[in-house]
């Protein structure tokens, strides 16, 4: 209700750190093609750039400290 009442819509929570964030957690469970082509459309319906340069470059930092 307070979402509501304060107007909050999606795209004032879908940022970019949100989605990196969210790709962290995918790359750090295994990653799946599925999660790239979902955050890639997400973040274009958000108005947020995002490539699959960034997907990478956050999927190998998470591969980078797994080790």
């Amino acid at each position: 209700m307070k979402v509501l009442e304060s107007n909050t819509r999606p795209r004032d929570i879908l940022t970019r750190e949100a989605l990196e964030n969210a790709i962290t957690v995918v790359a750090a469970m295994g990653g799946s093609t599925n999660a790239v082509l979902h955050m890639l459309a997400i973040a274009y319906e958000a108005g947020v750039e995002l490539t699959l340069d960034d997907i990478e470059r956050i999927g190998s930092k998470v591969r980078s400290s797994q080790t």
